[in-house]
C-alpha cells in the first residue's frame, strides 16, 4: 500500500513563514512511533511527507525493510528514516529518494534523548540524564553517504541510540 502525507502545503507553509502560526506546533511527521517494541514496517511506499518521514522515538525492537521512501528534492527537512533514542533497529533493503538526510541516527529530539524519559525533569528541562553513546553501529552495502549527528554533545556520548543496523540500502 502507499501513505501519501500530501506535504507540499507544509512545504509552502514553511518556505514561505518559517515562524508563520499556521506552523507554531511544527510539521507533522508521516509516521512518528513513540515508546513502541517490536514493530516491523515493510513493503509500504511512503509518499510526500510533511517532515521526517519515518520516525521512531523511545522505541525497541524495530525492522523496517522493502520501504520505498519518496518525497521530492525540493522539500525541506524530508528525512527518509530517523531513529531516534532507539535500541536494536534494523534498517534493511530500502529505497529512500527524499531532499534531506536518507538515514539519520539521531538521539535527542530537542535535547530529549539526553535525558531518561522516566526521569524527572528539572523546571529548566535539564536534569543530567544518561550519558551512553551510540552503541554497535553497523552499516552495509550503502549507495550514497549517510548523515549522522555532529552535536557536539552527541558526539561526546550524551545521547542515547544502540544496535542500530543499515544494511543494503538505496539512498538516491
Amino acid at each position: 500500500g502507499t501513505i501519501d502525507g500530501m506535504g507540499q502545503w507544509w512545504w509552502d507553509a514553511f518556505k514561505r513563514e518559517p515562524g508563520s502560526y499556521q506552523l507554531q506546533a511544527g510539521r507533522p511527521n508521516l509516521i512518528r512511533l513513540w515508546n513502541c517494541t517490536n514493530v516491523e514496517i515493510n513493503g509500504v511506499t511512503l509518499l510526500n511527507s510533511p517532515f521526517w518521514t519515518l520516525h521512531p522515538v523511545y522505541s525497541k525492537d524495530l525492522y523496517f525493510h522493502e520501504i520505498k521512501i519518496r518525497s521530492p528534492m525540493y522539500a525541506p527537512n524530508v528525512d527518509g528514516i530517523d531513529p531516534d533514542s532507539c535500541e536494536n533497529v534494523r534498517i534493511i533493503a530500502n529505497d529512500i529518494s527524499c531532499g534531506d538526510d536518507h538515514i539519520s541516527i539521531k538521539a535527542g529530539t530537542c535535547g530529549d534523548g539526553s535525558r531518561s524519559q522516566d526521569d524527572d525533569e528539572e523546571e529548566d528541562g535539564n536534569d543530567g540524564g544518561p550519558s551512553i553513546a551510540t552503541e554497535r553501529f553497523l552499516l552495509r552495502n550503502r549507495i550514497d553517504p549517510i548523515d549522522c549527528a555532529t552535536d557536539p554533545r552527541f558526539q561526546a556520548g550524551e545521547y542515547v541510540s544502540r544496535n542500530i543496523s543499515v544494511e543494503r540500502n538505496i539512498l538516491r
